[in-house]
This record gives C-alpha cells, structure tokens and sequence, in this order.
C-alpha cells in the first residue's frame, strides 16, 4: 500500500479583486479611497474525495499480524480527516492627509464585513444517526462586521521627528448567535502609539516607539462548536488579544557606508487563548470551551552591523537575544486527544514559549555588479528551541517539566549566484542556488503530528529522544539486552529533520 496516496493535502486558494481611487487636492493634500473583495479557500483532504468516499474503518488502519510489535505501520484505509474552510472578506477603506507647517496630519478609517465557512470531521465516512457525515463533526457558517479609525499627526523639528496617533477599533460576532449565549456583542478598544526620533549627534540618532495593539480572536475560535458532536466550542464573549509594545533604539554611523543600531524590546501579551469545560446550554454535559485566560510576554536586545553596496561588496551581521515566555504556547494545549498527555494543571507562572530562540545569529555578504554577475551567502545560527520531556508510562505531565529542556542548535548556510550575458538576442541568466550547504542535521519537527487516531503516535518521538538524545522516532520491541525493558526500534522518519543539502542550477531568459 502506497499510504503517502492516502494521506491529505492541503488546498490553498487566494483571489482579491480592489479598486483604489487616489486623488491629489493641492500640495500636501491628498486622500485614498478603496473597496475590495478578498476570498481565501482552505481544503485539507484524501485525494480530492467527499466524506462519504473515504476508504477507511475506525481502529482498522494495521495489519496486525505483520509487525514488530505494537501498532505502528499503516496498512489500509485513507487517513480519517476532512476539512473545508472559506472567507470571504468585503473592505472598504480610505485616508486623508495634509501638511501644516512641520505637521503631516493624517486621519482614516476602514469597514470590514467577514463571511466565515467550516466544516472539519474525523472518521468523515461514518454515518451519524442525526444524518450527517462525521463522527465528530465541527460545521458552521457565520458573518460579523468590524471597522476601526484613526488620527495621527507627524511633527518635524530641527532633525527631531515625532508620531502621535490613536486608533479606535470595533469588532461585532454578528447576530447568528442569540442574545442569550452573548454577553457583548461588540467589543472595542482604544489604542494609543507613540514613536520618536532625535539626533543626539550628528552621527547618531536615539528612537523610541510605544504601541498598544488589538487583534481578534480567529474566528474558529468564536463560531465552532455550534455542533453537540464537536470536540471543542467557541466562544462569543472572548475579548480581544492585547499587546503592549515598547522599543529602543540608537543608530551610529561610522562612516559613510558603514553604521550599526542597537535595540531593546519589551512586550506584554494579554488575553491568549485557552481551554476549560464549560456545560452547553440545554444539554447535561461539559465541552471544553475556548476562554481568554493565558498571557505572554518577550523581550530582548539586537545589534546589527551593515555596510552598504561599495567597492563592489555589501554585507550585514546580527545578533538578537529573545526570551519568550508565557503560561501556554497552543491554546489547545488543554484539549484531551487521543494518545497525548492532557495537561492536568494549570501553569502557575511563565514557561519558555516553544518558539523561545534564546540566541540567534546572522550574516549575510552579496558580492558583483549589476552588469555582469551577483552572489549572496546567508549563514544563520540559533540556540536550540524547548521542548517538554516525557517518560514511559507517564500518567500526569509534570507542569514544572513544561519546555524545561532544549534541541541542539540549528545552523544553515545558503547561497545563490547569478551571470548575465546576452545569447541570440535575449537577456539570459545563469544561476545556481544552494541551501544547507554544510548538510547540518538540524532538528525541524521532534514530533510530527499526522498519526491516525489509535496509533503508536508523536509521543513515541517524544520519550525515545528524552532517554536517548536521538531524533527521529522509534517504537519499543520486545527486550533484546536483557535488561528488563522494552528496546527502542529507529524509525528514522525524515520529517523529523530539515532538509539536506540542495544545489539547483538553471537558466533564465528575459523577454
């Protein structure tokens, strides 16, 4: 059997169609306008198949008669996932701007209205006695409006710049859902934002920025689980998430093609999702049910040194340390699934985030001229990422263990040079591309997750590397070494890892 045939694959459309309208008034005055319609279309599934085309039977995906040992191999069946998703999004927007002197003052504003399709179902192939495809099944169409307005003012002063502004946005969840399951129907917030810059020397110039942000939950998060078969429900009194922002910086020229900057960030993250059981009303039971309960913050330092295009030659080194933490990093981490450790605490204090990159580092050289040829080196390097250890048997994740450990480091250099000449008339290209030219085996992915349900699934990855220091997945045989304990059988599964070291080369003509 041919599984990689039988696995889903991920659909994306993306179509807009805009019209804009600018239109100069004097000088200094101008205002845009612009409507547009913007359609993205989502499908995840099995060759192209409807629900009811799936080939598949619950707990049947094994021979198991042919195997090592434990339900490991896939053998028949496509795997037991359907997904559809499509929005349609209608904008209208527009800008005013004037000068006044040393003020450039500008005001807009923009109105949205949002058309939301979904439909997602495991084991889609199962008919339910209510009549629908799906064992568990998570559909719903909703519509919602939004819009939000701003002013701001740009004020120039003997080589000091300032930005002040305050934006006001709104978000409505509609009205297909009762006013008895709404506490607010529309949310709002007022954002202020603040940035300046000042020349301390005539070399060096200090900034300084402050943000406050809003953005909407995923809309997933409001509408699923209209369904008494979902496996989770949205919720339409979640608030919007909050970031708070603020950054320093100073840049310094050493000379007239080289300068560098220095940074400072800070943000503070409020209103992140998670789960907890909440009873559907009119039914007697509890589904988890997404809440504004989790919260994050990062912060960090970068210094960049840059040399621009000279003596044939330009290049840029940077180094950032980030700390990213916060009380979860999946706001479905409290979801039970089979085969996974459901966390059975909740986080008393900030862990690392799973994107936590404590150190990263750099450096890029481009070399030629823009008559005959051009190269470019990257090399970048990071501090490996965290990731939470488990053990065999384990019945309760420890909370204290959440991303206490860390992957090696992950290092890659790239490159690319391009020739240009003139052939039989025509603009011609000869290029050649490398990535990972050193072949590292950077770890990617410790623990893919498309495993059917009843598998021997990612947790497999998850402890084989948390005793042995080994990626790439195994499962436990019967113990070879006497020592009392099952032993481990590499898989090797190449998901787990970056891809190796790649050279293209090709040819381009110009028309």
């Amino acid at each position: 059997m041919n599984t990689a045939e039988h696995l889903p694959v991920t659909d994306e459309d993306y179509l807009q169609t805009a019209i804009t309208w600018k239109h100069t008034l004097g000088v200094g005055t101008i205002y845009n306008l612009r409507a547009s319609r913007q359609t993205w279309q989502t499908s995840r599934d099995v060759l192209d198949r409807m629900p009811w085309e799936y080939q598949q039977l619950p707990n049947n995906y094994y021979d198991v008669q042919n195997r090592l040992d434990g339900p490991y191999y896939v053998t028949n069946g496509d795997y037991p996932f359907y997904e559809r998703k499509q929005t349609t999004t209608y904008t209208f927007n527009g800008d005013f701007s004037r000068k006044f002197g040393n003020h450039n003052f500008m005001t807009g504003g923009d109105i949205n209205y949002n058309d939301f399709g979904f439909l997602r179902t495991n084991f889609p192939n199962i008919l339910t006695g209510t009549g629908l495809y799906g064992a568990d099944r998570d559909e719903f169409r909703a519509y919602n409006p939004e819009g939000a307005a701003f002013v701001q003012d740009r004020w120039e002063y003997e080589g000091m710049v300032l930005n002040a502004g305050v934006r006001y946005d709104n978000f409505s969840v509609g009205n297909q859902i009762s006013s008895a399951q709404v506490r607010n129907r529309v949310k709002t917030q007022v954002s202020p934002r603040i940035g300046i810059a000042y020349p301390i020397s005539d070399r060096d110039v200090m900034s300084f920025h402050y943000g406050r942000l809003f953005q909407v939950p995923d809309r997933q998060y409001i509408y699923q689980g209209r369904l008494v078969s979902a496996t989770a429900r949205g919720n339409p009194n979640l608030e919007p998430q909050t970031t708070i922002s603020y950054q320093l910086g100073v840049q310094h020229l050493f000379s007239k093609d080289i300068y560098g900057q220095f940074g400072v960030y800070f943000k503070d993250i409020f209103g992140l999702l998670t789960t907890v059981d909440q009873e559907i009303p009119g039914f007697a039971i509890t589904v988890p049910t997404y809440v504004n309960a989790d919260y994050a913050s990062s912060r960090g330092v970068e210094f960049t040194l840059i040399k621009r295009f000279s003596h044939g030659f330009s290049g840029e080194v940077n180094y950032t340390y980030g700390n990213a933490t916060g009380t979860a990093s999946d706001p479905n981490r409290a979801l039970p699934s089979t085969g996974n450790l459901r966390d059975q605490f909740k986080p008393t204090s900030e862990q690392p985030l799973d994107w936590d990159q404590r150190h990263n580092i750099s450096a890029t050289l481009s070399l030629g001229n823009e008559k005959d040829w051009r190269s470019s080196f990257v090399y970048q390097f990071g501090s490996g990422f965290p990731f939470t250890p488990h053990e065999r048997l384990e019945r309760r994740q420890n909370p204290e263990l959440t991303n206490s450990r860390r992957l090696p480091s992950v290092s890659t250099l790239s490159m690319q040079g391009e020739r240009f000449f003139r052939a039989w008339g025509q603009n011609l290209t000869l290029y050649v591309q490398g990535t990972n030219l050193l072949d590292a085996e950077n770890i990617s992915d410790l623990e893919p997750s498309i495993w059917p349900p009843g598998a021997l699934n990612q947790q497999s990855y998850n402890i084989y590397y948390s005793e042995t220091g080994r990626a790439g997945g195994a499962f436990l045989t019967q113990d070879q070494d006497g020592d009392g304990k099952e032993d481990w059988y590499p898989v090797h599964d190449p998901r787990v890892f970056q891809q190796g070291r790649t050279i293209r080369a090709g040819l381009g003509v110009q028309f």
